[in-house]
């Protein structure tokens, strides 16, 4: 692994001599042919890595999966990902994790398996497959910390150390509500109620607002209908905050938002 000037540009170099006398490394790039010289400060080169095995766990980099991980090799104070897509990730070793899956016995595993053969029941047209079996039949790892964890190992959901006094209202809310969205954050996981034009709506706004800006997270609404999220991202965006939101559930409209992001 050849790092200049703390990037990894292991694939894209040709050619590395080291001239001693000098202290310069000097690089030859891939589809080039001119020599660069680097102070040797600026060039670090890694040798003999270990190879990180899986073994049922899921590889997390600042706490985001990374998504079908070839294989991962460990430099000692830098890890080397490179993923099935051909993708190659280069991050301290402090930023790297593995996480075991949460399906770790036969009940949770048998429990798992029934879900997934009852999940084809759900088809609106039975000479279609339904969507719910196409998405359960990709989720091969679950979170040990996630509510669905819990369920499936017969555990108890654990509610959350947070401090309501920091629960900010950016858009409006009643007594109800407050006590819908301190419920929500305290919770690992909330189901709040009501007819429509109860304020459903306001309050996962504030949920939202507390989880952005109070706990710095990512926020995540689905729905079984795109007008409800469009209801969400509208006011949102009503109340100048729609820079924070994106539609990501069809293929083009992830590709849209990478772009913008880019």
């Amino acid at each position: 692994m050849i790092l200049v000037k703390g990037e990894d540009k292991t694939q894209e170099i040709s050619n590395i001599d080291c001239d001693l006398k000098n202290k310069k490394v000097e690089i030859t790039y891939k589809g080039g042919i001119t020599t660069y010289a680097y102070n040797q400060s600026k060039v670090v080169i890694l040798e003999n890595p270990k190879v990180i095995e899986i073994n049922g766990h899921a590889a997390y980099v600042d706490d985001m999966p990374v998504y079908e991980p070839q294989f991962i090799l460990d430099f000692g104070k830098w890890i080397r990902i490179v993923q099935k897509s051909g993708k190659i990730l280069a991050i301290r070793d402090k930023s790297f994790s593995l996480v075991k899956n949460g399906v770790a016995n036969q009940d949770s595993i048998q429990i798992l398996d029934y879900l997934k053969d009852i999940s084809q029941y759900t088809a609106d047209n039975l000479e279609e497959e339904a969507f719910l079996k196409q998405e359960m039949e990709q989720l091969t790892f679950i979170h040990p910390e996630s509510v669905l964890s819990c369920y499936l190992n017969g555990h108890p959901v654990e509610l959350r150390n947070t401090d309501t006094d920091t629960i900010i209202f950016p858009f409006r809310f009643n007594l109800s509500q407050k006590t819908a969205l301190e419920n929500s954050l305290t919770s690992s996981i909330s189901v709040i109620e009501g007819p429509p034009g109860t304020g459903k709506t306001q309050t996962i706004l504030n949920i939202i607002a507390n989880l952005v800006a109070i706990h710095g997270k990512s926020v995540a609404v689905v729905s079984n209908n795109n007008e409800a999220v469009k209801n969400v991202i509208e006011k949102m965006t009503k109340q100048g905050y729609g820079f924070l939101t994106a539609f990501l559930g069809k293929g083009s409209n992830q590709d849209t938002f990478l772009v913008i992001c880019q």
